[in-house]
């Protein structure tokens, strides 16, 4: 059975999607993990006590996983691509 999503409040998505930005755009690993430590205590406030432990690790995987997301939701690129299917 699939669990509900995680129901964030605004602020903290908006956070999280800034911070994503901001993690792409680290020169380096520190940098990085700075960023990451950061949305892990913001995340960790909002669990489940079913959902399990969240670690840095996790955070940094799901900041990779969500690079090619967050590059295809922005509405530019969307109506490029649409653009260019019609062609």
């Amino acid at each position: 059975m699939a669990r509900p999503p995680l129901d964030l409040p605004p602020a903290v998505a908006r956070a999280f999607m800034a911070d994503l930005a901001a993690y792409r755009a680290a020169a380096t690993g520190f940098d990085k993990d700075a960023i990451a430590a950061r949305q892990l205590r913001a995340l960790r406030e909002h669990l489940r006590p079913s959902d399990g432990r969240l670690r840095l690790t996790d955070v940094r995987e799901l900041f990779e996983a969500m690079r090619e997301h967050a590059n295809m939701t922005t509405p530019a690129r969307r109506a490029s691509t649409r653009r260019s299917s019609k062609r």
